[in-house]
């Protein structure tokens, strides 16, 4: 669940980040992240809206991890390429989800290893792990459904400024349009 606060209308919470009675940007108050299993996908709902299943509570805040840190943090726990492929987020305080798992990692230990092994280890898993990286449109457009997907599981709830939607269409409409287009 995310909550907004209008700062124009007396703050006034709202779960929009545009005030339903002024129309301008709100600020973000607060933020509850859920994961849905079923999905692979985080959700700002407890109850996923594509499949309906019950979301685990996960935090307030998360972030992609993206190949190369994938990469990096495989390397640092000594397990190259033991997520590649899998759904990675990273939380606060040192927390990872992978697949909707909980990896805290102690990072105090991580960096008490030799720079020179890590850099090596990188390397020998560079090309493996290249196909991973976003380098080209398919990977590029992998990357946007995975947005979509989550977007339509929080659709309500966020309000994005998708610069790639036409002008007035519904985010649900472009993944359609989008599905149709590139997931034959």
């Amino acid at each position: 669940m995310i909550k907004y606060i209008c700062r124009h209308c007396n703050d006034l919470e709202t779960e929009t980040s545009i005030c339903p009675v002024c129309g301008t940007r709100t600020s973000l108050l607060a933020s509850e992240i859920y994961y849905c299993k079923n999905c692979n996908s985080p959700s700002f709902s407890e109850e996923c809206s594509e499949c309906h299943s019950v979301c685990e509570k996960i935090g307030s805040d998360l972030r992609p991890v993206f190949a190369q840190e994938r990469l990096l943090l495989e390397v640092l726990l000594d397990k190259p390429m033991a997520f590649a492929g899998k759904s990675v987020w990273c939380s606060a305080s040192n927390t990872y989800w992978i697949d909707g798992k909980k990896l805290r990692v102690n990072m105090a230990e991580l960096r008490k290893q030799d720079p020179a092994a890590i850099s090596a280890k990188l390397q020998e898993y560079e090309l493996q792990n290249s196909v991973y990286v976003r380098d080209d449109k398919r990977e590029e457009l992998k990357e946007r459904w995975q947005i979509a997907t989550i977007t339509i599981l929080n659709t309500g709830k966020l309000h994005c400024d998708f610069t790639y939607l036409d002008e007035g269409q519904d985010i649900e409409e472009y993944y359609q349009k989008w599905k149709k287009q590139y997931l034959k």
